[in-house]
């Protein structure tokens, strides 16, 4: 049996209540489970990001984010110039009244392309997430 470690984590309110409503949904009974399966995939996804050999990608970048966070908007335009040279193209669409969605393709060096997802994290963007394909060798 694999030893097990009890921790402490602060989160807000709101979202343990959406976690352990969607934890019953998908089938998970115990919160611990759930919580085990979530750090598991968010170290997947962030070492393939990072085992991803040097060369280039093809892919795309989703987020979502609330355009009334003061500055927000012109923060992501700032990072979507300085990485226009990777970004092919975008789209945006109005989710609602206050929240956004938004879909770069990228294609290009894939450190490049670790440093865009690296920034856009940065900010207070929610929900990113991204499929990467290295690019084929000719």
């Amino acid at each position: 049996m694999e030893k097990v470690t009890r921790i402490s984590v602060t989160i807000p309110e709101n979202l343990l209540k959406e976690f352990d409503k969607t934890s019953r949904i998908v089938g998970y009974r115990k919160r611990s489970r759930a919580v085990s399966e979530a750090i598991r995939k968010f170290i997947v996804e962030h070492k393939l990001l990072e085992e991803m050999k040097l060369g280039d990608c093809a892919g795309t970048v989703t987020y979502t984010y609330n355009h009334e966070i003061r500055g927000l908007a012109d923060k992501i335009t700032e990072i979507q110039h300085k990485y226009s040279d990777i970004i092919n193209s975008t789209l945006h669409v109005h989710l609602d009244e206050k929240n956004c969605l938004e879909t770069l393709t990228v294609r290009g060096n894939v450190d490049k392309v670790k440093k865009l997802i690296r920034r856009l994290k940065s900010i207070r963007i929610e929900n990113l997430q991204y499929v990467l394909l290295p690019q084929p060798t000719v």
